[in-house]
């Protein structure tokens, strides 16, 4: 016999999640590529611009990532729409504040603490859907949603100095907060995958098959239950009469409590090796993709290269990347290929690329250099959902979440890092040989897993 099973729709409606991806994207990375432009002067007027600059946008960005721990309960309570028309809404909320702030305090508050909360439940949220919807061609279709972010970004520059001239900074982030607006339509169209879902066929003995492979995981999991519950409820070889009647009260209800947060938040993924070592890959590589291109104009000014040669390495930087998401596009149309692979050859070439960009400081070198650069950023930007996507795939809502955070935590980090060695040193060429190590940090451990995995593969009973 046979029976009926629902298959992501891989097309139809899930092309609007594409667009949604892609809308959403570009209302919340428009204040972000317009804001040294539309509030530049009035960071000056506060008596530091780029430290201002780097404060707001940096905790931004942590807001951002950490929001995953919040999302990943949100998720967990309710549908992935609501959470977007949430983020949706906060996101506007925060916008529309900085157009009204008139310390640093405030617009820190509007801009980068209600703003970034408000995109780090979008993200997860739309990224959900979108991994629901696809199966075969999902990374086709991420990818193409990157495409029209990246080539929506290319007049933003022009259009925020055009609303500068014309409206001041705060008529220009209304603006924008106008804009921005649209999120909220766009995260209503995030339906339940169930409307559209396909129907197909499964027979009864892969459905059996499957039952007991999920019952066999379920025993696998109470065991290693059992076995924790026994050592943290009390060491029963070590407990004595005076001791255990002391101790009941709190060893009862300190590990049920433990227990069901870890439940709850899904927290035992951090008991696998190979998922800490994945985010914590990725959040080497995003969060020194993001340093390194916010630190570049600097960079080329400290090597003494002229406006009009630093606006053109910095052209066939941001043309490299347009090209390289293409490509992109198009491999992952034409063939099969996974996702942490491509980041982990990011990471090495990266590496390689920014070392011989600041070795050599001729025109024709840091030209070659930032068109390669360029060309490898959307192994950064455009792989890690996907990474995630493909290794848990049913786990997809707490796996991402919970990368949000790590990512988070660890970009606060790195950034306190920066500033310590750029103080310490007062050179920028020091501050990229650290980045580059950090992507030598995740290159280092992942490549060492795919050994140890191939290693235990050739050796018998090595899965045991």
């Amino acid at each position: 016999g046979t029976e009926h099973s629902l298959a992501p729709p891989d097309g139809g409606w899930g092309f609007v999640i594409v667009m949604a991806i892609a809308v959403t994207n570009f209302c919340t990375f428009m204040p972000l590529v317009t804001f040294g432009i539309i509030f530049g002067g009035f960071m000056r007027s506060l008596g530091d611009e780029a430290g201002g600059t780097g404060f707001t946008v940096g905790l931004y960005f942590f807001a951002q990532w950490s929001t995953g721990l919040l999302a990943n309960v949100l998720l967990q309570k309710m549908s992935y729409r609501k959470v977007g028309v949430m983020g949706a809404v906060l996101n506007f909320i925060g916008m529309l504040g900085g157009s009204f702030a008139t310390n640093l305090y405030q617009f820190v508050l509007s801009f980068s603490v209600i703003q970034g909360i408000g995109y780090g439940l979008m993200l997860p949220a739309m990224l959900t859907a979108f991994n629901l919807y696809f199966d075969k061609r999902k990374a086709m279709a991420y990818n193409f949603a990157t495409i029209i972010l990246i080539l929506s970004c290319v007049p933003l520059p022009a259009f925020g100095s055009f609303l500068l001239e014309n409206f001041g900074f705060r008529g220009a982030n209304l603006i924008e907060s106008a804009i921005a607006l649209n999120c909220l339509p766009v995260m209503m169209c995030l339906h339940p995958v169930e409307w559209y879902a396909k129907k197909r066929k499964v027979s009864l003995n892969q459905i059996n098959a499957q039952e007991l492979t999920e019952l066999g995981k379920l025993i696998e999991k109470k065991g290693e239950a059992i076995a924790s519950g026994l050592h943290e409820d009390g060491n029963l070889l070590n407990s004595s009469p005076e001791t255990e009647g002391q101790n009941v009260g709190t060893k009862s209800i300190c590990p049920h409590i433990w227990n069901s947060l870890v439940r709850s938040l899904d927290l035992g993924l951090f008991t696998d090796p190979i998922y800490v070592n994945v985010i914590i890959g990725m959040s080497l590589c995003i969060s020194a993709d993001f340093s390194f291109l916010s630190s570049l104009p600097l960079l080329l000014t400290s090597f003494r290269v002229n406006s009009d040669d630093a606006t053109l390495i910095l052209t066939i930087f941001y043309v490299a990347d347009i090209f390289g998401r293409v490509g992109l596009f198009t491999l992952s149309a034409c063939a099969e290929v996974r996702n942490r692979n491509l980041l982990l050859v990011g990471a090495i070439l990266a590496s390689c690329f920014r070392t011989a960009f600041v070795m050599d400081q001729s025109f024709w070198s840091l030209s070659v250099c930032a068109a390669f650069m360029g060309s490898l950023r959307c192994l950064f930007q455009s792989t890690f959902p996907l990474i995630i996507a493909e290794l848990y795939t049913k786990r997809f809502v707490t796996a991402f979440s919970l990368f949000m955070l790590v990512c988070g935590i660890i970009s606060l980090f790195i950034g306190i890092l920066i500033a310590v060695v750029k103080d310490a040193t007062g050179s920028d060429v020091v501050v990229v040989h650290f980045l580059t190590v950090l992507n030598v940090l995740c290159a280092v451990p992942w490549l060492l897993e795919y050994l140890c995995v191939r290693l235990r593969r050739r050796t018998p009973n090595g899965g045991n």
